[in-house]
């Protein structure tokens, strides 16, 4: 891998890339806004104690640059993309475009109920 095309799935598409940021390797992905860095890896390292997992997941909970410290979200594959519904509002990718559309919290509430439901928001 590592062309400009990657792999695609129904939630963007995804590359390795040698070499980027010190990392022997880098996943990359385009959820319709250009390629950004995921995270990077080795072939070759091997986590041998457990110690290193809980550092791993303490920069996943508190690092600033972290997707996944910055509030709730539930996110919905659908045919053609994505829906995405947080706190700011509803972000829909679909065939690599992505929109975001800002909602107050009743409108979150009710697309919550409409999308949502089979996954328990409401």
């Amino acid at each position: 891998m590592g062309d400009d095309e990657g792999v695609r799935t129904p939630h963007g598409r995804y590359r390795a890339v040698a070499g980027v940021q010190g990392a022997q390797w880098m996943l990359q992905y385009d959820h319709g806004d250009g390629w950004a860095n995921g995270y990077g890896f080795s072939a070759d390292d091997r986590i041998e104690d457990a110690a290193t997992l809980d550092e791993i997941r303490d920069l996943i909970a508190h690092r600033s640059e972290s997707v996944f410290n910055r509030g709730p979200l539930v996110a919905l594959p659908t045919e053609r993309g994505r829906l995405v519904l947080s706190a700011s509002g509803l972000t829909e990718v679909r065939d690599g475009r992505k929109s975001v559309h800002p909602l107050g919290p009743d409108e979150i509430a009710t697309v919550a109920r409409l999308f949502f439901r089979p996954f328990g928001v409401a």
